[in-house]
């Protein structure tokens, strides 16, 4: 096997490593993972019923849209216990996954609903909160970390063979307006990066990767993540 391609590999394990330990690590789940699917028509309104005994502290409402095949809703909404806590604004067919801090009662009703195409899905789910844990995109090749002052956010991603260089862009929303950061060529064999800003613990952090090659042309783009403030208490 060649250094180049031992060298891959290698980085595929650790990103692996990194990718997963951000599901494996996370807090309890307590709801979910429920799937709502739009089987007829063009919306869909689900009532859940669940109980959190002893409900206590901070925890995670996760709205996952589609899958990396596809059938994304267009946009939807969550209530939870009377609140509205997602709405259009911050969960439309552009967003892979919405993740909103939520309280619990120790009796609770959750209300989804989602307006799309026929056969779209959203799947949610509720976890006791961890602090800084890890975020990835759906097709897993782009994932980031907030570490907090002074060290900046790491930002994972899978390598191309095609590229002859990666260009980075970040935002404070996933919606923009996106900013071009720096440039890393296809030499630089880690596939980690780091980014260093004045914000790290008062913003949310968005970036997206461009693989470009030899000519300049974009080859491959890479699914945006959004990394959370980084937080030292609940």
């Amino acid at each position: 096997m060649s250094v180049k391609k031992l060298l891959t590999l290698s980085l595929t394990l650790f990103l692996n490593i990194i990718l997963c330990s951000t599901f494996l690590y996370a807090g309890e789940r307590v709801f979910g993972y429920e799937k709502v699917i739009i089987e007829k028509g063009h919306s869909l309104e689900k009532e859940f019923q669940f109980t959190v005994p002893g409900a206590k502290g901070k925890y995670w409402l996760n709205v996952q849209n589609g899958n990396k095949d596809g059938y994304q809703v267009n946009n939807g909404f969550v209530w939870l216990n009377g609140e509205r806590v997602v709405t259009p604004k911050d969960f439309h067919r552009k967003v892979s996954k919405v993740t909103k801090d939520v309280y619990l009662k120790e009796d609770n009703t959750l209300t989804v609903k989602v307006r799309g195409r026929e056969g779209s899905f959203v799947k949610v789910s509720i976890y006791k909160a961890e602090l800084n844990l890890g975020v990835d995109n759906r097709k897993m090749d782009l994932s980031g970390i907030n570490d907090g002052p002074p060290y900046g956010i790491r930002l994972y991603w899978e390598r191309d063979d095609r590229a002859e260089k990666y260009i980075f862009y970040r935002a404070y929303s996933m919606d923009g307006p996106w900013e071009r950061i720096y440039s890393i060529g296809k030499g630089f064999l880690t596939g980690a990066a780091a980014d260093s800003t004045p914000y790290l613990t008062e913003r949310e952090h968005c970036y997206r990767v461009e693989a470009v090659d030899k000519r300049g042309q974009v080859i491959r783009r890479y699914e945006p993540i959004c990394v959370p403030p980084y937080r030292t208490e609940e």
